[in-house]
């Protein structure tokens, strides 16, 4: 197979990424949407390795918007670290049209859902993905802080997800990283 030229993409302005990097660190966070939790999680503990995960069953992202839609958002979550990324694997609620059911409907996906940035500045980080082109999907906030999805114009089915790292959010991934830098195979679904 012969490779093809094609255009390389143009450079970008080093304040722009100096500015860029300032505001969102580094990603984080990986994320698949599934319509299996157990199965999925039983797939990276089984052929990755990975583990422990901690799961959050039937759990409830109050007023959540979605395209101009406030509601509940209903589903379940598991979390477990690979060294310094994490991995999160969400479930959710058949019934309900959200990110993740638009995810779902789209087919089987070999892609992951999500990248996370979790940031100190939560609203400097919105108006900077914005200025850049990128739209939010969904936002709200669960009991750690504030978190919003947005898709950019030029690459709809990308998710970027924006996540405030509150000292709360900080702590609970702080203590799922050390499990996984400490598991030995056991328990492998615990409680968060």
């Amino acid at each position: 197979m012969e490779f093809r030229q094609r255009a390389m993409p143009p450079a970008v302005a080093a304040a722009d990424v100096a500015e860029w990097r300032r505001c969102f660190g580094d990603a984080r966070q990986v994320g698949y949407v599934t319509t299996d939790l157990m199965k999925t999680i039983r797939f990276f503990i089984d052929n990755a390795r990975i583990g422990p995960w901690f799961v959050a069953a039937d759990r409830y992202l109050r007023q959540a918007n979605y395209r101009g839609a406030v509601m509940d958002v209903n589903l379940s979550t598991a979390h477990a670290n690979s060294g310094g990324m994490q991995i999160e694997i969400i479930e959710p609620d058949p019934a309900q049209q959200t990110i993740y059911s638009e995810w779902l409907a789209q087919g089987e996906r070999t892609l992951v859902q999500h990248i996370a940035f979790w940031v100190p500045d939560f609203q400097a980080a919105l108006r900077l993905a914005n200025a850049r082109g990128y739209e939010v999907i969904m936002r709200g906030t669960s009991a750690q802080g504030g978190f919003a999805y947005l898709q950019h114009r030029d690459m709809r089915e990308f998710t970027f997800e924006v996540t405030e790292l509150t000292p709360d959010r900080l702590a609970k991934y702080d203590r799922i990283a050390k499990a996984a830098a400490q598991w030995d195979g056991s328990s492998p679904v615990r409680s968060p």
